[in-house]
């Protein structure tokens, strides 16, 4: 089993809400009542944590973050 702790954050603040994240990723993104991406939880596997990372390096914003 992976150590969940912190392997995926988000700036949420600075989020454009372009939904690239959630339509990647919809078992660990979700959007807060801003409108702005947030994680719902964190990555519970390998092919998950690959998930994660397309869609860090998909976010236009840049503020996605996936610790290896």
């Amino acid at each position: 089993m992976i150590d969940k702790k912190d392997i995926l954050s988000v700036d949420t603040p600075w989020c454009i809400g372009c939904w690239a994240c959630i339509w990647m990723c919809p078992e660990l993104f979700k959007f807060n009542d801003e409108s702005k991406s947030t994680v719902k939880r964190q990555p519970e596997n390998q092919d998950e944590i690959n998930c994660a990372k397309q869609a860090e390096e998909s976010c236009p914003a840049g503020i996605i973050h996936v610790k290896d």
